[in-house]
């Protein structure tokens, strides 16, 4: 059975792993390989995120997984403020394990980070999504629509999301 708790520092290796793993699968192939830095390993991200928990933990900030048999599957991170006007949270990443897709992981991640924000009284929600990633339509099965682009990282076009009021409205919003 696949729970969805808070993150603990001793899921680091399990981030890592998932984080690394569905990167890889999202993007190579889909942008060029000169932007993929095929140096960061799932060990590099462990280190990284154990430093990121021990310094914004206390910020918060949402770390929440999806486990199954103590085997992370599926990671989110939200903090409780946003980049873009007009936006109070923000999901800075949704990561499934590539073997777990079309499971409902994502969703209810998803699910999880935006009940947690709204109990903070935090009712919008923006999320960005590299154009590349083929995972975009998962925000438009969100019931989301695309209202803009924006440059990001790389110069790569960046889809935003938003969540208002409790229910998933998907697009972009262009700063």
């Amino acid at each position: 059975m696949i729970k969805f708790r808070d993150a603990i520092i001793e899921d680091c290796d399990g981030i890592g792993l998932v984080i690394v793993s569905a990167s890889h699968s999202a993007f190579i192939g889909a942008i060029p390989e000169e932007f993929i830095d095929f140096t960061w390993t799932p060990e590099v991200s462990a280190a990284n995120w154990r430093k990121s928990f021990e310094e914004n933990t206390d910020r918060g900030q949402l770390f929440l997984v999806a486990e199954e048999n103590h085997r992370v599957l599926g990671f989110i991170w939200a903090k409780p403020w946003a980049e873009t006007a007009g936006y109070e949270a923000c999901v800075q990443g949704l990561y499934v394990l590539p073997s777990f897709h079309r499971r409902g992981i994502g969703r209810n991640l998803i699910g999880c980070a935006v009940k947690e924000l709204m109990r903070r009284n935090l009712k919008s929600l923006e999320i960005g999504c590299v154009v590349e990633n083929p995972n975009c339509d998962f925000y438009r099965q969100l019931g989301g629509v695309e209202i803009g682009r924006r440059l990001f990282l790389a110069g790569r076009i960046c889809r935003y999301c938003r969540v208002a009021n409790g229910s998933t409205e998907v697009g972009s919003r262009t700063n």
